[in-house]
């Protein structure tokens, strides 16, 4: 599954980077064939697959088993596959995830081995982490967007204890210097 996505992100940044015309259909459509190159609004796609075979329950199981999917909201909540979104338009913001992007990108932790089932679902295994602990920074959850500079530094803060020790790619640091 993880390969599929790659590949529609490669067949993505080939179209932004040759002439549509040369490479591509003005439209996906019901004529559209497996290898086709074809353009399509953002809000066309969905961000998970809608229907299965009979087998739905397997299915979700095995994504569970091989940690290729991520069942909880925004808020950490658990969730069914039901209630996945059916159009990436219809995502919701997950403030701690996206802190959890910003510790990284600040050496806060480390991705590591690509290829370890524990790197899957790194950043949000670190957002609820900063979700569970928030609290101790007295910074309201939802000011975390409009003051996201002070939020990232909390953040890191939080990102820094030994605590936080145990999470994949844990590095103690709270910036790159």
């Amino acid at each position: 599954m993880r390969n599929a996505l790659q590949g529609w992100l490669h067949v993505a940044l080939i179209v932004s980077l040759v002439s549509q015309p040369a490479l591509a259909k003005d439209v996906c459509d019901a004529q559209s064939t497996k290898g086709d190159i074809c353009l399509c609004k953002l809000s066309d796609l969905h961000p998970t697959q809608a229907s299965v075979d009979a087998k739905a329950d397997d299915f979700w199981k095995h994504l569970k088993d091989n940690n290729e999917v991520y069942l909880e909201d925004q808020n950490g909540n658990p969730i069914k596959p039901n209630d996945l979104p059916t159009s990436v338009k219809d995502l919701k913001n997950d403030p701690f995830r996206s802190l959890a992007g910003a510790v990284r990108e600040s050496c806060g932790f480390e991705k590591g081995d690509k290829s370890s089932s524990g790197e899957d679902y790194l950043e949000f295994q670190w957002a609820d982490y900063l979700r569970a602990h928030w609290a101790q920074t007295g910074i309201a959850t939802k000011d975390i967007d409009t003051n996201f500079d002070s939020a990232t530094d909390a953040a890191l803060h939080l990102a820094a204890e030994k605590g936080a020790a145990s999470l994949p790619g844990y590095t103690g640091k709270m910036s790159c210097d």
